[in-house]
This record gives structure tokens, sequence and C-alpha cells, in this order.
């Protein structure tokens, strides 16, 4: 008996492309679905950067407030209520 060679038609490579589009990411789609998450990461690290920049301003502010309240409170001689 002869063993027969599997001939494989249009049908069936269409067939096999299709389902191997549901199952694999093309190179586009993984390139587009990179660029949005690093998209939403800069808009994250931006966030963070302009935060931490007022962070630092907002300690200076109340810095200067102690300072002034410290100077009030020596000049009138009030004790502080802390």
């Amino acid at each position: 008996m002869a063993k027969l060679k599997a001939h494989l038609n249009q049908l069936d490579i269409d067939l096999l492309i299709q389902v191997m589009k549901m199952h694999f990411v093309t190179q586009d789609q993984f390139t587009a679905f990179r660029s949005e998450v690093m998209d939403n990461f800069d808009k994250i690290l931006k966030n963070t950067t302009t935060t931490s920049d007022e962070l630092v301003v907002t300690q200076s502010v109340v810095s200067n407030h102690t300072i002034q309240i410290r100077r009030l409170e020596d000049t009138l001689n009030i004790t502080a209520l802390t």
C-alpha cells in the first residue's frame, strides 16, 4: 500500500490563516498596543514629575509660614499651641 501525500488547497490555507489570526498577534497590532501603553506611561510620568515639583513648592511655603509664625510668637511673647 503506497502512502498518500497530503495536499493543501487554497481553502485549507485560508482556514489556517484565519485560525492563526484568531490566536496570534500581528506586528502592527503589537506596535499599536505598545504605543498606547507608552503614551499612557508618559502621561503618568509627567503627572508624577509635576506632583513632585508641587510638593517642593508646598514644603517651601509651609516652611516660610512656620518661620513667620515663630517670629510672631517670639515678638508677641505667645507660647505655641503645639
